[in-house]
């Protein structure tokens, strides 16, 4: 009976052998995507912005519906006498309610409009952050593999001085520990980033197989922090950014003025009122007018022996009053009038949820922000003057190779840290801007 090691290498050479009969696959050259190109080919390919936009073609419709007049109505009518009438009569649609419910079609066009507007800044929105996250997630994939190769060096040292007893088996076995846990870590990187690759097919309207090679890349801040060097200028305490309280009044201008769905719930609130008073004109009074002709006959006598008639003919007008005793309209009234309510809380509420999002926008990118410049001036320096003193001691023979993989590891995590607080920045100012629906500088 076989080991289960020996048919695991069994296992292997099995496929080994089959993909070394097959011919190697062509590396795929996935040609550069930049941000712009992908912002431009979503507005062009994504299905939800495009079923928002034929959903305006709903409100073009009513808006051309409501523009229409009545029909005027024709009557005839013949008697076995000889008399016969026709009458052609026009309703007037008198109290405005025409001109209502044109402009409650007109504003409800607007808010579908600004309703295809805010979809496509939503998905500008989404675009954007997948991009980013893909890039953040490579830069990370990137930066976790050279703290594996860290991490399985110290590994390597603090084994062997166990084995040659320099070091403590408690150093090899958290040394070995780490070292799976970064390897761990990396993977799930990697993970997260085809994760990221699906969602930004998804958005770009492109088969979920898709692989992008982005071809735009980190604020510069965020990709030298590896390579320049940093002077031991560091100040003695954390920098800290606070949010101020006329920010808040500035951004919440500009965001009335630039979000679309704003404008759309304002449309939806005024959409509303001319529904109510076209409901309640049609609740009153209707008066339609017509133009009649008629013809009669009358029998006069006997003429040479035969009945004799005489005919006449008329023209006339007439007018035509529905009176609205038991039926005022008050159904359309009251579903008007909730309907207006309903649309103006929603107009409250988006408001109050607008300045929440740019309060929380502005707090977290003070505090990324407060993150990263004290990484960048305190840490970072701090950690690379480490860096250097640990490597001058190794040189003179004061501390051993594993005292200086250590400090390397902690200049690593901490680059990471920067990564990660880079990272979190542009997050806080892409909520931030999403919240506000312009740009923010």
């Amino acid at each position: 009976m076989r080991s289960p090691g020996s048919m695991i290498v069994t296992l292997t050479i099995v496929l080994a052998g089959r993909a070394a009969g097959q011919a190697p696959n062509p590396p795929r050259t996935d040609p550069p995507l930049t941000l712009q190109q992908a912002l431009s080919r979503a507005l062009t390919s994504n299905l939800e912005l495009r079923v928002s936009r034929v959903d305006t073609g709903f409100a073009q419709a009513e808006l051309a519906g409501s523009r229409l007049r009545p029909n005027p109505s024709f009557a005839a009518e013949y008697l076995s006498t000889g008399d016969a009438r026709v009458s052609l009569t026009q309703d007037l649609q008198l109290w405005g309610a025409r001109g209502y419910r044109i402009r409650a079609a007109q504003l409800g066009q607007a808010r579908a409009r600004y309703t295809a507007e805010d979809a496509a800044r939503r998905l500008r929105r989404d675009v954007a952050g997948a991009y980013r996250e893909l890039l953040f997630e490579q830069e990370r994939v990137s930066l976790l593999d050279s703290l594996v190769r860290v991490n399985e060096r110290i590994s390597r040292v603090a084994k062997v001085a166990f084995e040659q007893g320099l070091g403590s088996e408690l150093d090899s076995r958290l040394s070995y520990t780490v070292s799976q846990q970064s390897l761990l870590d990396r993977d799930a990187a990697a993970r997260e980033a085809d994760v990221q690759q699906v969602e930004l097919a998804r958005l770009l309207g492109d088969s979920l197989t898709t692989r992008y090679r982005l071809a735009d890349s980190l604020p510069a801040v965020g990709l030298r922090f590896l390579t320049a060097g940093y002077t031991d200028t560091a100040s003695p305490g954390p920098v800290r950014f606070e949010p101020s309280e006329a920010g808040v009044d500035s951004l919440m201008s500009l965001a009335l003025a630039s979000r679309p769905d704003l404008r759309a719930a304002e449309a939806d609130v005024a959409a509303q009122g001319a529904s109510l008073a076209a409901a309640r004109a049609a609740g009153k009074p209707t008066v339609a007018v017509g133009a009649i002709y008629g013809r009669s006959s009358d029998a006069v006598g006997l003429v040479d022996g035969r009945e004799a008639s005489s005919a006449e003919n008329g023209v006339g007008v007439g007018l035509v009053v529905g009176l609205p005793f038991g039926n005022r309209n008050q159904g359309e009234v009251l579903r008007a009038r909730y309907a207006g309510e309903a649309a103006s809380l929603r107009q409250t509420n988006l408001r109050q949820t607008v300045e929440r999002d740019i309060r929380v926008g502005l707090g977290r990118l003070a505090l990324a922000s407060s993150r990263v410049e004290t990484l960048r001036r305190v840490i970072i320096p701090s950690s690379q003057g480490a860096l250097r003193v640990a490597e001058t001691a190794f040189g003179r023979g004061q501390v051993n190779i594993f005292e200086v993989l250590q400090v390397q590891r902690t200049y690593n995590e901490n680059a990471g840290g920067l990564l990660e607080g880079m990272r979190e920045l542009a997050t806080a100012l892409a909520d931030l801007e999403a919240a506000v629906g312009a740009p923010v500088r």
